[in-house]
């Protein structure tokens, strides 16, 4: 029985109590649900949480693995984390490490930095996904192009 029942029958009031034992189960039940709901919720960020502590930890992997290979400088990487994140947000690459491999293949080849990097390197992964071409393969093709015929990554892919 709920606290107002206990009141009233102190009082020496004689109800009928059945409607206030199904409203205080209903609250018991809608107080349990959310409960649960919260206890979901909580499971369900822990979850985020540790995903995103994985992706982070697998970009920075994947991008000292890019300054070990390319011997780029502190001010050269965060400039290549930069196009790095704005090529996966493009949904380039498989993963980081995939994303990772071809900015190092790009860069060993080219040289370049900054803009031309992402562009040069956003056109070879189009064109591996395209048509299976491999990356360096491609991209010295490219290279040589450029330098060739003095033309951008767009026009010589």
């Amino acid at each position: 029985m709920g606290v107002i029942s206990n009141l009233m029958f102190a009082v020496g009031f004689k109800i009928n109590d059945a409607g206030l034992r199904e409203a205080e189960e209903q609250i018991q039940n809608v107080t349990s649900g959310i409960v649960g709901f919260g206890i979901a919720a909580g499971a369900a960020l822990a979850g985020f949480g540790i995903a995103s502590v994985h992706a982070t930890s697998q970009f920075e992997k994947a991008m000292s693995q890019v300054q070990a290979a390319t011997d780029s400088s502190a001010d050269q990487m965060a400039e290549t984390k930069e196009l790095a994140k704005n090529l996966y947000s493009e949904n380039f690459g498989e993963n980081w490490s995939d994303l990772g491999q071809a900015i190092t293949s790009v860069k060993q080849v080219t040289g370049q930095t900054g803009e031309a990097l992402e562009d040069t390197t956003r056109n070879a992964l189009l064109l591996r996904d395209a048509f299976g071409f491999e990356i360096n393969e491609s991209v010295k093709g490219a290279d040589t192009m450029m330098k060739q015929f003095g033309i951008t990554s767009d026009q010589a892919f």
